[in-house]
């Protein structure tokens, strides 16, 4: 079943910007018409850097935070080299990032590179089937990031109906970044908003595909907590949890 969506088209989220512009691959200083060696697999990069990944991002139907009710989630995995920079400049990629002929299907129990209770959790799960897809940064060379994103889901047909194209900021519902030394830098969780924390930049605004914070979302927070001190509802100490709560309840988040 083809998607409607047009080839090479994500749907954004949070922003009308479009992406960085990427440089342009033709060969504009090669008037012999040699060609240039295809680059590096996404693939490759992302399996010979012995390293876990720094950034870790889960994905689910939108309607619904209960795992077990889920037909499919996705899992991005990325691995970088430098996890405050990809704060700062924004965590952006289409499916033009996607490297599409390294792609494959498999089990959820032949992935290699999950750690055995996050495997264990997702066949506990029903989660028993993958498509693999390996991006990579477009911008730099050699990339600063490369990525391994997965589709699992309960049964083969739900994988060849799903694209990568339905993905949006807002079907984040966990995210999480980790230092050289895995140390946790950074938390998203979209039903527990209490629990978010970013130890580098605290509330600055990141773009992108990064969940949290969002320019806009601080400014309802600032607002909210305005008209509750105004009104001397609470301690100014509760604001915050009381503010991220209601918004929670609110939107649904």
């Amino acid at each position: 079943m083809e998607s409607n969506t047009k080839p090479n088209e994500t749907r954004r989220s949070e922003t009308d910007d479009p992406p960085p512009a990427y440089d342009d691959s033709s060969n504009h200083n090669n008037p012999g018409g040699t060609t240039e060696p295809p680059p590096t697999s996404a693939k490759s990069l992302y399996f010979q850097n012995p390293v876990a990944p720094h950034l870790s991002m889960s994905f689910g139907p939108s309607n619904t935070q209960d795992i077990n009710s889920m037909p499919w989630m996705g899992l991005l995995h990325v691995k970088c080299d430098d996890m405050a920079q990809l704060m700062r400049d924004g965590f952006h990629w289409t499916t033009q990032n996607v490297q599409r002929e390294d792609g494959y299907y498999g089990t959820t129990s032949a992935c290699t590179d999950h750690n055995p209770n996050d495997k264990e959790w997702l066949l506990h799960c029903g989660f028993y089937e993958t498509r693999h897809y390996f991006l990579r940064d477009l911008q730099h060379n050699p990339p600063r990031w490369v990525a391994n994103f997965k589709f699992h889901a309960r049964e083969r047909e739900i994988l060849t109906r799903i694209r990568l194209e339905y993905l949006t900021v807002e079907r984040i519902f966990r995210a999480k970044a980790f230092g050289d030394a895995c140390e946790t830098i950074y938390e998203f969780r979209r039903y527990q908003p209490e629990r978010n924390f970013n130890a580098i930049y605290d509330d600055m605004p990141l773009d992108g595909w990064w969940p949290w914070p969002k320019k806009k979302r601080l400014i309802q927070e600032e607002e909210t907590l305005d008209c509750l001190g105004w009104l001397g509802l609470m301690p100014l100490g509760s604001l915050a949890t009381l503010a991220l709560s209601l918004r929670s309840w609110i939107t649904g988040e």
